[in-house]
């Protein structure tokens, strides 16, 4: 674990600025209802939110910063293209994001009352037969695998040629596909592109397969690519926070200063 990362484990960021935080709150009801207006009738609702409009802005300078250092590989690359891609001149993609701080042992991760949905979630797959496996190639044969990504992501030959993604797939007792988990690692750092599952069950058996594995090989963050937190609904950012998620900055590093190795595993999960 670097410096860095403990810190950032031992900090202690305000809870108004974190899922369920009065500040966050009305700062997630002020962007969504932004982001949503149709019309200029809109306007005046939006003008008359000024407390939402403060909130957006404490969250978005006042929370947690993370560095992100990337390698020069592949992997490093497709993470860094999507985190940089600026929008009006800026790095919206860096502000707010749902991030998993990895704890460093399964008992960690497993411990406590905000982790009993997830251990009754991942219990209960168990008790259905439900196993994680990965990667890709391993189970692309596998009935309902092809169907699961056509379905719900991208067609199965644009996946096969993302070489920088790891997968892991969930199966019934049957061998169908009834779950996937798409990331790309980098080092200390994964981008969670795509979760999907037939039930609550699948996706807790999922993720928490995903986030012990990720741990084995020295990942220490997790963040999901897709929307601001901001923008989640209330229930996803319910979801995120009993998993665990907290609501961070990040700060991409310039390329002369991440390390430029490309000496990353070959199959990470």
């Amino acid at each position: 674990m670097t410096p860095a990362s403990t810190k950032l484990r031992h900090a202690s960021p305000s809870a108004a600025l974190q899922y369920g935080g009065e500040t966050f709150v009305a700062a997630s009801e002020f962007a969504r209802m932004l982001r949503q207006r149709n019309s200029a009738d809109d306007h005046p609702r939006l003008l008359a939110l000024p407390a939402g409009a403060l909130a957006a802005l404490q969250v978005i300078t006042r929370l947690p910063c993370i560095d992100v250092s990337l390698t020069g590989s592949e992997r490093g690359q497709a993470i860094r293209d999507y985190l940089g891609r600026r929008r009006y001149g800026l790095g919206l993609r860096l502000r707010a994001r749902s991030v998993l701080t990895i704890p460093d042992s399964p008992e960690e991760y497993l411990a406590g009352r905000s982790r009993r949905a997830t251990r009754t979630n991942v219990s209960r797959a168990k008790r259905q037969g439900i196993a994680c496996v990965g990667p890709y190639d391993a189970v692309s044969a596998q009935p309902g695998v092809e169907r699961l990504i056509a379905n719900d992501l991208l067609n199965p030959a644009a996946v096969r040629r993302r070489s920088c993604d790891e997968w892991l797939i969930a199966l019934d007792r049957s061998g169908d596909a009834v779950g996937g988990a798409m990331t790309t690692v980098d080092r200390e750092w994964a981008m969670l592109s795509f979760l999907v599952g037939t039930s609550y069950d699948v996706r807790y058996a999922l993720h928490t397969t995903l986030v012990l594995r990720l741990g084995e090989i020295g990942v220490r963050h997790l963040f999901t690519r897709g929307e601001s937190a901001l923008l989640l609904s209330p229930g996803l950012q319910y979801m995120q926070r009993l998993l665990g998620y907290e609501v961070r900055n990040l700060r991409l590093q310039p390329r002369g200063r991440t390390d430029s190795r490309t000496d990353v595993p070959g199959s990470a999960i």
